[in-house]
């Protein structure tokens, strides 16, 4: 359901902006199990599938190749519009001095203590999914993990838009940005497209398959199918293994990605800030950024079916 982040995090502002202390407590603590949850689903959808296993050999090590220069060459874009053209951490701490808020001294903890020790488990918990899901779970019980996903998510989102509704500054920071938080999106595509051009030729992949698995931008499920419709099975495997290995190489890197930027791990999650990242992302940049990530992220969920057809047709012309 394409609306339903939307009609969540909606309905999230709404008990937001009533203040009411026990449910905020209550959803922010709810949401850490969710991610723990999220995360689990992806590696148990993972692990469960015994095709997608089979093909993890040296496929599968390409894949993550071109995964890594994908991630790398979008977060370098993403950083430098940053330090170029978007302080979003100065005008993130403006904010923050102008109403005097207590996220500051916060901040100065976080940075003594680093990134906390729940982010540093996220990509424990993905690995132990893979392992739940390629040895304690049956193929006919797949189904049901995308209605745990599904569930999981509406959490997140109810719990990221309460947090949002409470704290309304978040949407003068979104003011104070403009029209230029479309340039992360432009800084994402460039990124991907330049991974693939760099990476591909490497590992002698062939050209549609390495520049359309990058330009799915983490958006695994439509550009898996997309590749597997029009390019064959195995051009498939690679849509789906390159960003899939996109979202796990992001939540494995998000520590170290905090510390190079605000909107570092924004152009590494790509699609994923709209969905499964966004949590783990908010938690690294703040909840001032947290629905730049969250838009940045939609605006490239609507515009993969659009590229990937158009980049299609575009590279039959060489």
């Amino acid at each position: 359901m394409m609306g339903l982040p939307f009609i969540c995090l909606g309905v999230g502002i709404v008990i937001g902006l009533g203040k009411i202390r026990w449910i905020e407590k209550l959803f922010s603590k709810l949401i850490y199990l969710a991610l723990i949850l999220v995360m689990m689903v992806i590696g148990a959808n993972i692990g469960v599938d015994e095709n997608l296993i089979r093909n993890i050999g040296w496929n599968g090590l390409k894949a993550a190749g071109l995964a890594a220069s994908v991630v790398g060459f979008s977060v370098l874009y993403c950083v430098l519009l940053e330090r170029t053209i978007i302080p979003l951490d100065q005008m993130r701490k403006a904010l923050l001095i102008e109403k005097d808020s207590p996220d500051i001294e916060e901040e100065r903890n976080d940075k003594k203590s680093g990134i906390s020790l729940f982010t540093l488990a996220i990509p424990l918990y993905v690995l132990c999914g893979v392992g739940i899901g390629y040895f304690l779970i049956s193929p006919e019980y797949a189904k049901f993990l995308g209605d745990l996903m599904t569930g999981s998510l509406i959490v997140v989102y109810v719990g990221i838009g309460i947090s949002i509704g409470a704290d309304l500054s978040v949407f003068h920071y979104l003011y104070l940005l403009g029209w230029r938080v479309l340039l992360f999106t432009v800084a994402i595509i460039a990124g991907s497209l330049t991974g693939a051009l760099v990476m591909t030729p490497i590992l002698s992949i062939p050209w549609s398959t390495g520049i359309l698995s990058a330009i799915g931008m983490s958006y695994f499920t439509l550009t898996g199918a997309f590749m597997t419709q029009n390019f064959g099975s195995e051009a498939g495997i690679y849509g789906f293994l390159v960003n899939v290995f996109r979202d796990f190489i992001t939540v494995l890197l998000l520590p170290f990605l905090g510390r190079l930027g605000k909107s570092a791990p924004i152009g590494g999650a790509a699609a994923g800030s709209m969905d499964i990242l966004l949590l783990p992302v908010t938690r690294v940049i703040g909840s001032e950024l947290g629905l730049v990530a969250f838009i940045t992220g939609t605006i490239i969920v609507l515009i993969v079916p659009f590229l990937l057809p158009l980049c299609s047709e575009a590279l039959k012309l060489f």
